[in-house]
């Protein structure tokens, strides 16, 4: 993908919700910020659009509703 491209992909990304997203620091544990990333990951999305999710209701943040697939991948290493 070109930079051009994937540049345009972020500015939409941003203003996927009809409002400007803005950076926000937060602070988690280690383990926490592994299940976000593995629950994101799962689900196709970013972290930062899976808490976007999760704080409108669209997700949840919990595993329950994975398939037995899902969940046997959760906490395996990604492969880029």
């Amino acid at each position: 993908m070109s930079d051009r491209r994937k540049k345009k992909q972020n500015q939409a990304e941003r203003m996927a919700w009809g409002e400007a997203k803005e950076r926000f620091s937060i602070m988690l544990t280690p383990t926490a910020a592994q299940k976000i990333d593995d629950r994101a990951k799962a689900l196709g999305l970013s972290r930062s659009e899976l808490l976007e999710q999760a704080a409108r209701g669209v997700v949840s943040i919990s595993d329950t509703e994975l398939t037995q697939e899902d969940k046997e991948n959760l906490g395996k290493p990604s492969v880029n």
